[in-house]
Order: structure tokens, then C-alpha cells, then sequence
């Protein structure tokens, strides 16, 4: 299986908060806040489709929460 290029990432808008420029990690921000910076990125639905495509989960991606299993209420 091919994996899906990666070259789209250059426009996304937290390019670079990795952690090693000094600025915010956005692995480390409120999810509120990562879905915020994902509303005005030019590459949102390039991501998303790559976070689709590598089955990429328990991240935000392309605006969108992925999750590994569902969310559950106690007690329901």
C-alpha cells in the first residue's frame, strides 16, 4: 500500500508547533483551541483525508476529532 503524500503539510496552519521552535506544542492544546486553528487552515480537508487514509486516531486532523473508539457516558 502506497502511503498518501505528505506534501500539502507545507500549507497547514500549525506547521511548525512541533514543540522545537519554542511555540505552543498543538499536540498540548485545548482541543477547542487545535479545532479553532483547523477552521482557517487552507489544507483542512487535505489533512482530513490523509488522517482518513492512515487511519490516524485520538487526534485532531482536518477539523475533525478522530477517536479510536467511541465516547461513553457513564452509566448509559
Amino acid at each position: 500500500m502506497t502511503r498518501p503524500s505528505t506534501a500539502w503539510m507545507a500549507g497547514a496552519a500549525c506547521l511548525g508547533l512541533d514543540g522545537r521552535d519554542g511555540r505552543a506544542d498543538f499536540l498540548e492544546a485545548r482541543v477547542a483551541d487545535q479545532l479553532g486553528m483547523c477552521a482557517w487552515c487552507p489544507v483542512a480537508v487535505q489533512c482530513l483525508d490523509y488522517a482518513r487514509a492512515t487511519g490516524a486516531t485520538d487526534v485532531v486532523m482536518g477539523g475533525v476529532v478522530l477517536r479510536s473508539r467511541p465516547l461513553t457516558t457513564e452509566g448509559t
